[in-house]
């Protein structure tokens, strides 16, 4: 009867200490880069943000839109702008709005026109446990 008791009680303490699934990030919060949206030959904009889960976007000028997608289907001359949303257990904070893009049939990213014709740089990427 002991042994039972012993047992029950140590699954008790065991069910009691439950771990975070993700530990916070200590330190200053960190805001998240602005979205850069892309768009595929057939109009799908993408526009993900390293550190991010959560998006707003404003789709021809309606409403706020807030998802956890980080594209997005557009038709001939729609226009878009983003934001990446912050989070507290990422210690993040959000992003500014995107420029708004108005989305033309010629507007696709290519692998001769990466960004719009504009030659690529460095990239420059942090890694914050470094």
């Amino acid at each position: 009867m002991k042994k039972i008791m012993m047992l029950l009680a140590f699954m008790m303490i065991l069910v009691g200490c439950q771990l975070p699934v993700q530990p916070p990030v200590s330190g200053n919060p960190k805001q998240l880069d602005t979205p850069i949206i892309r768009v595929d030959e057939n109009g799908m904009a993408s526009f993900a943000v390293f550190y991010a889960d959560t998006y707003q976007y404003v789709l021809n000028d309606g409403e706020e839109v807030t998802t956890n997608e980080s594209s997005l289907q557009l038709n001939e001359g729609d226009t878009l702008k983003v934001k990446a949303i912050g989070s507290t257990s990422k210690n993040t904070l959000d992003s500014e709005w995107s420029e708004v893009f108005t989305y033309t049939l010629n507007d696709s990213i290519t692998e001769d026109n990466p960004t719009d014709g504009e030659e690529l740089g460095d990239v420059g990427i942090e890694f914050p446990w470094i």
